[in-house]
């Protein structure tokens, strides 16, 4: 990824804004690092639309912190460790999980929807959800005169797709 393609990013999300930085790195992303991570996240990964805040997001659990640090130091967010809850299972390692939410997380999954398999159809609603109703937090949509409530017909229309994200999470994938 070019240097101007993170600043047309970076301007994109915040405009009229202090302009914040993901962290990402300044070094090109190849493809086989894309596909790698689209694997990871079809195999380990979740995504989910907040009904709480109404935005996307993303999770990867997993034992080894190893992958977890490359989505880390390639596209930013949170790494946070589960720890043993118990005694009576000493073999328990600890959970890592990487999570990442909003439109750094839009951006995230229009980066590695061509490389998805499983999850292909969960990151096209996400980033339909994302992208055409510009959600905001707290069930409150900007406006002109600042933060108006959100019209029965757009929460209507995201709980539907909220309804949706969960459906598609118990489909299983044929592949041809």
């Amino acid at each position: 990824m070019s240097k101007l393609a993170i600043y047309r990013i970076n301007t994109a999300i915040r405009p009229g804004r202090p302009r914040r930085k993901f962290n990402v790195t300044n070094r090109e992303v190849q493809d086989w690092e894309l596909a790698y991570m689209a694997g990871i996240v079809d195999g380990e990964g979740c995504l989910y639309i907040n009904p709480h805040t109404w935005s996307v997001g993303i999770t990867i659990s997993m034992k080894d912190k190893l992958p977890l640090q490359l989505f880390q130091d390639v596209f930013g967010g949170d790494i946070k460790s589960r720890p043993r809850r118990s005694t009576r299972t000493p073999n328990w390692r600890h959970l890592w999980s990487w999570s990442m939410g909003g439109r750094r997380a839009t951006w995230l999954i229009d980066l590695l929807i061509p490389f998805l398999r499983n999850k292909k159809s969960q990151a096209e609603l996400a980033l339909r959800f994302q992208l055409g109703l510009r959600p905001t937090s707290s069930g409150a949509r900007k406006g002109i005169w600042g933060v108006q409530k959100l019209t029965e017909e757009e929460l209507e229309a995201r709980k539907v797709m909220w309804r949706e994200m969960r459906r598609l999470k118990h489909i299983a994938v044929d592949y041809v």
